[in-house]
């Protein structure tokens, strides 16, 4: 979309119509930004409620926290989050 915006951009010949090109596209970025983000503030507001959830979202982050700290002294040594040596072949 922005290399559209771009190509149109550079094909107005005119401030005026550069203006008015550009500030369409960030008025409607930003209203579109503002949309999702109302929606995850919809979502967390709802989820956020049930102390249940919020509990258990809790204990996962201190277990990965805890998992991290331990790879920073005893790399591969027991439980690890990292991406094991035989998979990162493949990923590059």
């Amino acid at each position: 979309m922005l290399l559209f915006l771009l190509s149109l951009l550079v094909h107005a010949r005119s401030q005026g119509r550069m203006l008015l090109i550009g500030g369409t596209f960030v008025l409607f970025s930003g209203l579109l930004y503002l949309l999702f983000m109302a929606a995850w503030l919809s979502l967390f507001l709802v989820v956020g409620g049930a102390s249940g959830v919020t509990a258990a979202a809790g204990v996962i982050a201190l277990v990965i926290g805890v998992l991290n700290v331990k790879d920073s002294f005893s790399f591969h040594q027991g439980p690890t989050l990292s991406i094991p040596e035989r998979a990162n072949p493949g990923l590059f």
